[in-house]
């Protein structure tokens, strides 16, 4: 039951963000990301904003790498490992060491199964 409530929760919280005229998919994304931080690691308010905003930046990078090098895969592939290798930095700075320690066990384990 807490999960449907959960989920029609999400649900009205993405249509309210679509909604509105500037929201665009990287700050969706980074939402969703920062929302399912805050459930699973237990994150507070101030936390969560936080890794919204530092998922915000990356998915920025991201986009403007895209942009720069649409026609070259492997300059891409170079660039987006390089913004994605200071996600863990970023999050370090946020998250207390026992959530740390909890977001690095989650990420691996979802690494392994991909």
């Amino acid at each position: 039951m807490k999960k449907i409530q959960y989920n029609i929760l999400i649900i009205f919280l993405l249509n309210a963000f679509a909604a509105h005229s500037q929201t665009t998919a990287a700050e969706l994304q980074a939402f969703k990301i920062a929302s399912r931080m805050k459930d699973s690691l237990g994150i507070s308010v101030v936390q969560r904003d936080s890794i919204y905003a530092a998922n915000l930046s990356l998915l920025s990078k991201n986009l403007a790498i895209w942009q720069q090098y649409n026609n070259s895969d492997s300059l891409i592939q170079v660039h987006l490992q390089r913004v994605e290798n200071t996600r863990d930095s970023l999050y370090r700075i946020v998250f207390t060491e026992q959530q740390y320690i909890q977001y690095r066990q989650k990420k691996t384990i979802l690494l392994n199964n991909n």
